[in-house]
């Protein structure tokens, strides 16, 4: 596996994680002001409501977990936790407008998954229409809501507190997410840079290559194999063989019989064939004997060497 793809893995796994922490964050927040509305300041109507919420939010970290497509699930969830936030802040208007405060987590969320300006601009409108519908809910609604001043101190204590805990795990994954993304931009850079430099050097080699074996003719000698070629050049045989199938070779052995066939055919065309045999001409190629011969002559000309010479001389 290679270090793009690993750190491309490792950016969306801190997204997810992100996803799931956070999701856990505000399971835990809507059940202590479940826990309130029910127990303390006595509220049935506010005790199901965030029920409802905490039943939501359960449900979406069960869809997050088995999720595949994790930003189109976000982006739902930026969509439609604002409307379910809506109603607490029509409900508390009157006492209180820190309600509003539920609203300051979600640029910094957009641009956790949505860096584009596109959507950020996207987003901060959507919010600001958020914020426009509520002034117009409140104009034609209203709740006479009658809660004690102390009961407002600990909902608003814990609504600031419970954000700040938010905006937190968000700047802590914004950071680690960031570094993930510069890191793959860095890889990227680096493996096109590497990819070309190796390409630059395994062309080079195989020039080099061309020139000992065409020069020195060393493709004439039926034994000559790599392990000779490695030593007349002194580079490894890895090398030798990742630069040939950089030059579309699929390997020695193609490369060589290319060259050795290339020989047949000129030999073929400045000799007499009256006063020449085909044996010789062949093992002045390299090749040591004649269905070797046949077998590569026809994979590379798609004929028989016997058709190539009618052919030629025919």
């Amino acid at each position: 596996m290679n270090k793009q793809y690993i750190t491309y893995q490792e950016k969306e796994r801190l997204k997810r994680e992100f996803v799931h922490k956070y999701l856990l964050l505000m399971i835990i927040i809507f059940l202590i002001y479940m826990l309130i509305y029910t127990f303390i300041q006595y509220n049935n109507f506010l005790a199901y409501y965030i029920a409802g919420g905490l039943v939501l939010t359960s449900t979406a970290y069960l869809i997050a977990r088995k999720s595949n497509s994790l930003d189109k699930f976000v982006r739902c969830y930026f969509i439609l936790s604002p409307i379910y936030i809506i109603f607490i802040m029509v409900y508390f208007w009157n006492v209180s407008v820190m309600s509003f405060v539920w609203l300051l987590p979600l640029p910094l969320g957009v641009y956790i998954f949505f860096p584009t300006k596109k959507d950020i601009i996207a987003f901060t409108l959507y919010g600001l229409f958020i914020i426009i519908a509520e002034y117009i809910i409140v104009y034609f609604f209203s709740f006479s809501l009658t809660i004690s001043r102390q009961s407002i101190v600990l909902t608003d204590t814990l609504l600031i507190v419970s954000n700040i805990l938010i905006i937190l795990l968000e700047i802590y994954y914004t950071d680690k997410i960031r570094k993930a993304e510069f890191f793959l931009q860095f890889e990227k850079k680096y493996l096109v840079r590497t990819k070309n430099s190796e390409s630059e050097s395994y062309h080079q080699l195989f020039e080099k290559i061309e020139e000992v074996v065409k020069g020195k003719m060393l493709f004439k000698d039926d034994k000559f194999n790599i392990s000779k070629l490695c030593i007349e050049l002194d580079v490894n045989s890895k090398y030798i063989a990742k630069a040939l199938r950089a030059n579309n070779y699929s390997n020695f052995n193609t490369f060589l019989n290319f060259h050795r066939i290339n020989h047949v055919k000129k030999l073929l065309e400045e000799s007499n064939l009256q006063r020449i045999t085909l044996m010789y001409i062949y093992t002045e190629a390299g090749f040591s004997n004649q269905s070797t011969f046949n077998r590569v002559f026809k994979q590379f000309e798609n004929m028989t060497p016997s058709e190539y010479i009618a052919m030629k001389h025919g």
